[in-house]
């Protein structure tokens, strides 16, 4: 197994790589390998990397103060998002109030105008660009521009996003914002991992490290005690597992690893019991329109918490359900399936690549 679930940041001068707090989604072996040798399988060409990089230096940074709507609260700093599988009811003359069509997402969801989930997308895009960017480069400017677009999102008050989602997942005519929407800030997962690469720049300094922490903290704790919250950590499904695995890394990544710690030790029993058939198939995802889809974003989930545990001393990579499955066994399950080589009940063939690359560097498939 490669030496990538601890996440490490760059050093551009010393081009060394250290310890570092927080669990990685990103592939720190295969960038350094493409800022040393110029390409690396997983990442393509230093050129490509630093040509997404020039791409975010030019874009203008998505605000989430930017909606023209105002959220209930009064305060645009709200984060807002439409359900994205909810549409007009056409039967009725106004469409409220809206209905489900599990799988078919609603064009809504990429209103900027009335929303931020597009926004959230954009920003989250160009820090994963402008910090790839800096550890395979060296440049500051990059760094820089990465440390600017997150200073306007968590630290800056006049435009910085409140450490709650209150208003995620609206369904207009049903509902002003449910449970269901904390899954919005998955993503932020992946920033957490940016800013490891962005530690050896002078732009990324205590004063915005502390900033940040302090955010997600503040987050940390709604996500703990607010009833959303609540309702999102009881969810039997995808959600309940990503529930997890964001509280435990932004927990993990300010410090409280009593938080992480407890949540992880309640996988095995709460999450992998529950979810986990006899067969390694996972039922709850299965039953949904995109069942290879949601198998595997939910396998996600698991090794996301998998390589935090590895950080923090819980193996969840061999822990077995009382049927015997292991993690091991649900990814070998759905393998030929996100591989495109078979199809689920002739509903899907896409390949699943962010979730091939994630099982491929835990040493979860089998050769």
């Amino acid at each position: 197994m490669k030496n990538m679930v601890i996440a490490v940041a760059v050093s551009m001068i010393m081009g060394s790589f250290a310890a570092a707090e927080a669990v990685v989604w990103n592939n720190m072996e295969a960038l350094q390998e493409t800022r040393v040798d110029g390409r690396s399988s997983y990442y393509g060409s230093a050129l490509k990397v630093e040509q997404k990089a020039q791409e975010a230096m030019n874009e203008a940074i998505p605000l989430i103060t930017d909606k023209e709507t105002v959220p209930p609260s009064g305060d645009k700093r709200d984060y807002m998002s439409i359900a994205v599988y909810y549409w007009p009811d056409q039967s009725k003359p106004d469409g409220l109030p809206y209905i489900r069509h599990d799988g078919k997402v609603n064009p809504e969801r990429n209103d900027v105008k009335r929303f931020d989930a597009a926004r959230r997308d954009h920003m989250v895009r160009m820090v994963r660009a402008l910090s790839r960017g800096y550890a395979v480069t060296g440049k500051e400017e990059y760094a820089a521009r990465a440390v600017k677009i997150l200073s306007a999102w968590f630290i800056d008050d006049a435009t910085a996003m409140r450490p709650r989602l209150e208003y995620a997942q609206i369904v207009p005519g049903r509902s002003s914002g449910r449970h269901w929407g904390l899954l919005d800030t998955a993503g932020f997962i992946e920033l957490i991992d940016d800013t490891e690469m962005l530690k050896g720049s002078k732009a990324y300094t205590p004063e915005v490290e502390n900033g940040l922490k302090s955010w997600f903290s503040r987050y940390t704790d709604w996500l703990i005690s607010s009833e959303k919250g609540r309702g999102e950590a009881a969810a039997p499904n995808n959600h309940g597992t990503w529930y997890d695995a964001q509280t435990a890394v932004f927990a993990h990544f300010v410090g409280r690893d009593d938080i992480a710690r407890e949540i992880l030790q309640a996988v095995p029993e709460k999450r992998m019991e529950k979810q986990l058939a006899k067969d390694a198939s996972q039922p709850l995802e299965l039953a949904r329109t995109r069942p290879v889809h949601y198998s595997c974003f939910n396998l996600r989930a698991y090794m996301t918490l998998a390589r935090l545990g590895k950080e923090l001393g819980i193996d969840l990579y061999s822990v077995k359900t009382t049927s015997g499955v292991s993690l091991k066994d649900a990814v070998n399950f759905i393998l030929p399936y996100a591989e495109g080589k078979k199809a689920m009940n002739k509903k899907e063939t896409v390949k699943e690549k962010a979730f091939l690359k994630m099982a491929a560097m835990d040493g979860l498939i089998d050769e």
